[in-house]
């Protein structure tokens, strides 16, 4: 097979991209999909099993669609720099110097020399869907429109090409939360997720779900908790830093965030001995969500959340600390039962007065005596009040 290509180049903001046709042959042989792009290899794993139905339709697309067309697809180029030859068009007298100067910038020959590694950064399901229609029909032959973009293998190449991933498909179409998670260089509570999720030490990736949706399903329950509701609980505490959300964060910021989220998780995890333990243990971690542990569920992470923003920004995080020991953590309990845990069921849309009593539990923050609607003090609450 050719290593030579057509191609024009151009620049696009900060990627130079070398648009060129590739056979349905090439796409099977040459375009991988992009692991290699992503922190830890389960990350890729959830995003490649979410290719498998969209893959599908599309494939039926090319199989009985003839006025079929698809975008370019958008393929890194890494493990290697192919060369480019760009054409002299000064035989051509019917151009002028200027007309030839740009067209010898732009008009040239790409070529591979073999060792280059291809991966999709965008159009990954229509390249799957291209390979298995060609796979069970060589004589399959649509000219597939390919722009190459140089990807550096290193964490900022990564995290240059995850921005690219994300940018390109957050405005071609809505990216579910549970996608951006993976994928998104852009907020930061995702990218500082991924970070707990791959370098917290604490909490085991194994114990985290990747799904799309925050309540921990059923079919998941051997999970302690979901990168979804690390989401949340960075975008929770980051409003403890930024006032409003920011197009880009420093490193140091995504840091300083990392930091705090990580003393958060650390506070919780060594107040309450069973959760730690739990983890590797499903028999152990349903167990515990059966007997409504708050912790266990996605609204007790984020209330918690919001109490520890509430101590950063008030500089309580001691008293936070000093009191933590003393909470209740059953969804039973004084904080949350009929308020967030009314008849046996979550209802977060109170979650709010939870906040207030457990501000008064943990940091001694006075509560008005209007704050809570008497539909929600029951004779705990009273208790708690009077104390």
């Amino acid at each position: 097979m050719s290593n030579v290509f057509p191609s024009l180049r151009g620049s696009f903001g900060t990627w130079v991209y070398y648009p060129v046709l590739f056979s349905p042959k090439q796409v099977d042989d040459l375009i991988l999909t992009s692991k290699e792009i992503r922190e830890a290899v389960s990350l890729d794993d959830y995003l490649q099993r979410e290719l498998t139905p969209n893959v599908g339709r599309i494939h039926e697309y090319l199989k009985v669609e003839e006025d079929r067309f698809f975008n370019s697809i958008i393929v890194g180029v890494f493990d290697g720099v192919p060369d480019w030859f760009s054409l002299n068009l000064s035989g051509i007298d019917d151009l002028e110097d200027e007309e030839k100067k740009v067209l010898d910038e732009s008009i040239g020959i790409l070529r591979f020399n073999g060792d280059e590694k291809l991966f999709a950064i965008d159009g990954q399901h229509r390249a799957e869907a291209i390979k298995k229609r060609y796979r069970e029909d060589n004589t399959y032959d649509d000219q597939v429109s390919v722009i190459f973009v140089a990807h550096a293998d290193s964490d900022v190449g990564k995290r240059r090409t995850r921005k690219l991933f994300s940018d390109l498909n957050k405005t071609a179409q809505k990216v579910s939360p549970g996608e951006l998670a993976i994928i998104d260089e852009q907020d930061i509570e995702n990218i500082v997720a991924r970070k707990i999720y791959s370098e917290y030490s604490s909490l085991p990736s194994s114990v985290i779900s990747l799904s799309k949706s925050a309540p921990i399903r059923a079919s998941e329950s051997e999970f302690f908790t979901n990168l979804l509701t690390l989401v949340k609980i960075c975008k929770i505490i980051s409003k403890s830093i930024f006032n409003r959300k920011k197009y880009k964060y420093t490193d140091d910021e995504i840091q300083n965030l990392y930091e705090k989220v990580c003393c958060f998780l650390d506070l919780i995890l060594g107040s309450d001995i069973e959760i730690s333990a739990s983890f590797g243990n499903s028999n152990r971690t349903q167990e515990l969500r059966a007997n409504h542990h708050a912790l266990f569920r996605p609204i007790g992470w984020e209330v918690a959340a919001e109490v520890y923003k509430y101590a950063i920004i008030e500089d309580k995080v001691d008293d936070f600390r000093r009191s933590l020991s003393t909470v209740d953590w059953s969804l039973n309990s004084v904080a949350f039962k009929d308020i967030i845990y009314v008849r046996n069921k979550v209802v977060t849309k109170d979650k709010k007065y939870s906040i207030a009593l457990l501000k008064y539990i943990l940091l001694s923050v006075d509560i008005d005596e209007n704050a809570i609607p008497d539909n929600f003090v029951n004779e705990a609450v009273s208790e708690l009040l009077r104390r």
